[in-house]
């Protein structure tokens, strides 16, 4: 590990995105390779059992680190701390974003209180409880819930789940997902809110735009028999070649109301940081509106930066979808 740390040089804006994303991926393949590991009652039928798309090499180098007493001890303690968990969570290595993505949609604001991601990240997709002290704990959520149903406004620290499970300590926040910190969270309370009213103004003029580009459609077709019929009569006074070269100075072509950035590669700057947080290429065959870009992702850069429409963050999403971006914060290559 200390050779390939020496060997890697990441720019800052990539290196904790980087670092979290590579723990992640060795955490699942670990799990896949243990698997395997536990098959066999010793090193060596599982050094002669590997699986087939390890190295030989690599695959013995696992078998003796899973082999050392220190290994077994973690594994041991790792175990016990699973069995010993008072709430766990119900969402397996997919993790809440999912679940809380799926509330929103099914929420008509749109928005999912902190206390609404914990119940149900917490409960079955039947509605059970994996034991017994998590039915306690989500019985009364909801019964301080029911009493008083604005309760789940307040802050993190005296909330429903501060009040029956406890306040939450540094570093998380529950039922909000992995990689979400009271920092963090605080931090992108008033852009989201700023996000939120712009979405609003928007969605409220929505009718209007579409009735403008609408005649900016019908103009572009008027324009484009009007370019035609001139070109009739210009081959009919002065021959083809003459009449492509005046059409082409013409002023009716030179009316376009899409002018396009010369490049369409390029990196999205966070709205709250300014730095940058993706790459991307906006899609010029998109409509566009006047404050932002549609752009399809790339590659991920900051998954906690906040979308600019909805409350989603970039972790959210997957390469190849297309956001929207203001285009204030978009800087072509």
């Amino acid at each position: 590990m200390s050779n390939l740390q020496e060997e890697i040089d990441l720019p800052l804006i990539r290196k904790e995105c980087t670092l979290r994303k590579l723990n992640t991926a060795w955490k699942q393949k670990k799990y896949e390779l243990h698997k395997v590991y536990d098959m066999y009652p010793t090193d060596a039928e599982r050094k002669r059992n590997g699986p087939k798309k390890v190295k030989k090499e690599e695959w013995e180098a696992f078998v003796d680190m899973c082999s050392t007493e220190e290994d077994k001890i973690k594994r041991c303690n790792g175990k016990l701390a699973r069995e010993n968990m008072k709430n766990p969570h119900t969402t397996g290595r997919m993790g809440a974003a999912p679940v809380i993505e799926q509330l929103k949609k099914d929420s008509p604001t749109g928005e999912v209180s902190r206390t609404q991601g914990y119940v149900a990240t917490h409960t079955r997709r039947d509605g059970s409880f994996i034991n017994t002290e998590t039915r306690q704990s989500l019985e009364e959520i909801n019964r301080l819930v029911s009493v008083e149903p604005d309760i789940v406004e307040r802050d993190l620290d005296n909330d429903p789940v501060a009040m029956v499970i406890g306040r939450d300590g540094r570093g998380r926040v529950r039922g909000l997902g992995g990689g979400v910190t009271k920092t963090v969270y605080h931090a992108s309370a008033p852009y989201k809110e700023i996000a939120q009213r712009e979405k609003r103004a928007r969605e409220s003029s929505e009718s209007g735009y579409e009735a403008v580009m609408a005649r900016l459609d019908e103009a572009d077709k008027a324009r484009k028999i009007l370019e035609d019929e001139v070109a009739d009569l210009k081959r009919q006074s002065s021959g083809l070649g003459n009449a492509s070269q005046e059409i082409q100075q013409s002023p009716v072509r030179g009316n376009s109301r899409d002018i396009r950035p010369q490049s369409t590669t390029c990196h999205l700057k966070s709205y709250i940081t300014k730095t940058v947080v993706a790459l991307g290429e906006v899609c010029t065959y998109l409509p566009t509106p006047p404050s932002s870009y549609k752009v399809r992702i790339d590659e991920i850069l900051d998954d906690f930066a906040p979308l600019y429409e909805g409350d989603g963050r970039l972790g959210d999403i997957v390469l190849g979808d297309v956001i929207a971006w203001p285009k204030n914060y978009v800087v072509f290559h």
